[in-house]
């Protein structure tokens, strides 16, 4: 029978449910976004384009080469580690502007850390942040330290990832990470996430980030 109707065995795929039910609204919500992007690019200001990525045990290829009838076994210790978050911003003009390693998590006092590394190069007056509405950027703390430094926001749609070009960068970066750390292991080392995340970090090249981000704010936003 499943045969007979083209049912076949697939992996489960989980969902969110969108905050804006209503298509017209959640138009409207992204139309006022893109909108304060606008305006911040006429007022002669660059968009930094922030978010937050995790590497854990879990960022690890999940297939490797070998010869015919052999498999690649890995030891167990050396592929775990505890996890290592980075806050990080890029932009058209810059690339990547800035970031932040922390282990575990990005809380309230790393996200304001990684800001006050941006704000080391550039005046809050020159720069907007581009972020999502994720917990840490509406704490009373963020929120305090960004109104006392006047530092704009624009806040991203719920769940709209495909309007923030530092996704495609955070894909681009693990792919990278993953491949480094596969070889460590694969050598036998002990792998250092931190040390790695930020050589490749330095020397992920600068025009691709810049070029990914223009690429997302002409086709998603038209801009």
């Amino acid at each position: 029978m499943y045969k007979r109707h083209s049912i076949k065995r697939k992996a489960l795929r989980f969902v969110k449910t969108m905050r804006y039910q209503e298509p017209d609204q959640r138009k409207l919500v992204i139309e006022a976004m893109i909108e304060q992007v606008r305006q911040a690019i006429s007022s002669g200001k660059r968009v930094i384009f922030s978010d937050e990525a995790v590497f854990t045990t879990a960022t690890l290829p999940d297939r490797a080469y070998a010869a015919k009838k052999h498999s690649v076994h890995i030891e167990e210790k050396l592929a775990s580690s505890p996890a290592v978050a980075v806050v990080a911003g890029v932009s058209v003009e810059i690339g990547l502007e800035a970031y932040y390693i922390q282990a575990r998590s990005i809380d309230s006092d790393a996200f304001i850390q990684f800001v006050l590394t941006v704000l080391e190069r550039s005046k809050p007056e020159t720069f907007v942040l581009f972020l999502d509405n994720c917990r840490v950027h509406h704490s009373k703390k963020v929120s305090q330290f960004l109104l006392e430094n006047r530092i704009d926001v624009i806040y991203n749609v719920t769940y709209g990832p495909q309007y923030n070009p530092i996704e495609r960068v955070w894909a681009q970066i693990k792919l990278l990470f993953k491949k480094e750390k596969m070889g460590h292991i694969l050598e036998g080392r002990s792998p250092n996430y931190e040390k790695m995340i930020r050589q490749i970090m330095d020397t992920y090249p600068g025009e691709k980030v810049s070029s990914i981000c223009a690429g997302t704010m002409r086709s998603q936003m038209g801009v």
